[in-house]
């Protein structure tokens, strides 16, 4: 993954980081069922790969965004990703269901 800040002329991210990185754990609760996390909760995860979809929704002059399905299981989890012309800001919408 590659993000440039065109102003600064640099990559965002260093080589070995990686962007956007999601990921599942398994919640075993030892005592409460909602209220906590348990120390050992990365003992089981899961990286979401399975890239569905992955378009590009608008690239104007003032604003773009992408949209990114995966799924995991039986769960689908979409992203809409946007980037903006006035600001460095990326702003991410995900729904998980």
């Amino acid at each position: 993954m590659s993000i440039y800040d065109k102003a600064s002329k640099r990559e965002v991210l260093k080589q070995e980081e990686i962007g956007n990185h999601l990921q599942v754990f398994e919640d075993r609760p030892a005592e409460f069922d909602a209220w906590n996390i348990d120390s050992f909760y990365k003992e089981k995860s899961w990286n979401l790969e399975d890239l569905q979809e992955c378009e590009v929704l608008e690239n104007g002059p003032i604003q773009g965004y992408i949209y990114l399905k995966r799924k995991f299981e039986s769960s689908t989890v979409e992203q809409y990703i946007y980037f903006y012309n006035h600001t460095k800001r990326i702003d991410f919408k995900t729904t998980i269901d």
